[in-house]
Order: structure tokens, then C-alpha cells, then sequence
């Protein structure tokens, strides 16, 4: 709007949700800050926007990640939904402000849940 060029990267990495859910598609969550890290360093890098832009893309299309959490978050403004989980419970594929997981299951060794989600 002002003259000033720009590109858009759209980070997608959580694995949980699959490729084409409904409008928006997966969601980005843990990867997002490593996007930004990469991008970042190449623009201090001196590349131009076009470079930082495809550094970024090479990133997205790198990284995926899978949240698990033995708590649902506090969202500010909104009430907690604090009974989605019991005290033996973890939810997998959950997003960064409350939204619920994939799966909820039993909280087990942290191997064997490191497995399912690789």
C-alpha cells in the first residue's frame, strides 16, 4: 500500500491436522519461531527479499511438529476448558491457544509416546 515491497510465507507445520483441513489447513504452531530465526538470519545475511522469502519456504517445507500437553492452557479473556483432561491424560496435536488435540490418551512413557508421534 505504501510502495514498500513484500512476500508472504504461510508456516503449516503441525503434523497432527492434515493438509486440507477445511479452509484455513494446518495451523502453525512450534515451527513458526524457527521460521522466523532462518528468515531473519538471512536478511542479516544481507540477502535481498526474494532470497529471505525462499529461505523461509525452504524451512516450511522442512519442519513439522506435533504439540502434547499434559494441561489445556489458559487463553487470557476465555475460560479455561480445565476438564478436557483427566489427571492421566495427555493430548496429542493440541494448538497454542487451547484448541483441541487430535487424540487424547493415557499418559504413558515418554518413549513410547516419542514413537507414535516420529
Amino acid at each position: 500500500a505504501e510502495g514498500i515491497p513484500v512476500e508472504m510465507v504461510v508456516v503449516a507445520d503441525d503434523c497432527a491436522l492434515p493438509d486440507n483441513k477445511g479452509v484455513t489447513g494446518r495451523r502453525g504452531i512450534a515451527g513458526t519461531a524457527l521460521v522466523h530465526k532462518i528468515a531473519g538470519a538471512a536478511a542479516e545475511a544481507g540477502g535481498d527479499l526474494s532470497a529471505v522469502t525462499a529461505e523461509a519456504q525452504a524451512a516450511i517445507d522442512a519442519i513439522s511438529s506435533l504439540g502434547v500437553s499434559a494441561s489445556v492452557c489458559s487463553v487470557p479473556g476465555r475460560q479455561p476448558d480445565g476438564d478436557r483432561l483427566a489427571d492421566d491424560e495427555v493430548e496429542m496435536g493440541l494448538g497454542i491457544h487451547g484448541e483441541p488435540g487430535a487424540s487424547t490418551q493415557k499418559i504413558g512413557k515418554i518413549d513410547s509416546m516419542v514413537d507414535e508421534m516420529v
